[in-house]
């Protein structure tokens, strides 16, 4: 079934919606690589971002995302800074079959 989901949000694509003059919102499958002290993975998903700002001060916003990755689906919101590269923060829920983690993520 997930594999099924994942496919149908990769055909999808990305869509582009322009919210305000300064303000956008995307809309579109994400590929994730999920770095952890055990184990190293590949993980899909979908993500909504809106983003607002000018060229001399970057780019903010937050985003909300779902993400499947084999045994797990992941559910995270952050906020996110940048220009031509970018960092997000904020937190997460993990659930899987054994149990459901509660945490902190983000990324560059």
């Amino acid at each position: 079934m997930s594999k099924l989901l994942f496919i149908l949000i990769l055909i999808t694509g990305s869509n582009l919606v322009q919210a305000q003059s300064n303000v956008l919102v995307l809309v579109g499958p994400k590929l994730n690589f999920n770095i952890s002290k055990t184990e190293k993975r590949f993980s899909g998903g979908l993500e909504v971002s809106t983003w607002s700002g000018n060229d001399e001060d970057g780019l903010s916003g937050a985003a909300f995302g779902v993400e499947f990755e084999r045994d797990r689906l992941r559910i995270y919101a952050d906020l996110q800074t940048g220009y031509i590269l970018g960092i997000s923060a904020g937190p997460v829920v993990e659930i899987s079959r054994e149990k459901t983690k509660l945490g902190f993520q983000g990324s560059l």
